[in-house]
């Protein structure tokens, strides 16, 4: 079809699907500059260093110490399974390989226990030094220092699990938030 016998209505359709994607892409473009002021900080570091004198943290930093201890073990012991599972295999041991494997199993549940244990303890202690009083004030930091430093948002690190994969340390407001809430309530 050339173009005196092309109907006007695919012409007008596609100038306003060309603009449409223009525009679309501009909005991207816009969006993606603003996702460069985000910042991060990390809220246990924050309510650990806020509340640094206190006995529930020095026993949270106690078990802390002896979680990471047991941790080290296991992870020691599970690689010392694997390496005496692949000796069983290569000598064509199938029962001992077999009984490794189910030990491994076994110790791979348990690292998964341990750790989820150690996070409930994160939280409650958490839970327990946070009340509403200290989130209201944690906010208020927050906002300031994010405002001060030119960020338009700010996520807790604790989301690299729920949806923030990755951030550069240049982004990291933790200890700017520190400072600020130990100057402002202490």
């Amino acid at each position: 079809m050339n173009r005196s016998t092309r109907p006007r209505g695919v012409v007008r359709l596609a100038g306003v699907t060309l603009v449409v994607l223009l525009l679309s892409l501009a909005g991207v473009s816009a969006s993606a500059q603003q996702l460069t002021t985000t910042a991060v900080f990390d809220l246990e570091q924050v309510l650990l260093n806020f509340y640094q004198d206190s006995a529930a943290v020095r026993e949270y930093r106690r078990a802390e110490q002896e979680f990471r201890a047991d941790l080290r073990a296991a992870e020691q012991l599970l690689e010392d399974y694997q390496r005496r599972r692949t000796t069983a295999l290569d000598r064509n041991d199938s029962r001992t390989a077999a009984r490794l494997r189910e030990d491994i199993e076994a110790l791979q549940e348990d690292i998964i226990a341990m750790r989820e244990r150690w996070f409930a303890e994160q939280r409650a202690l958490q839970n327990q030094l946070a009340g509403e009083e200290f989130y209201q004030r944690l906010y208020d930091t927050v906002g300031f220092v994010a405002q001060d430093n030119g960020y338009t948002s700010v996520l807790e690190a604790s989301a690299l699990g729920t949806g923030l994969f990755w951030y550069s340390p240049e982004v990291d407001i933790t200890d700017k938030i520190i400072r600020e809430l130990l100057a402002r309530y202490r």
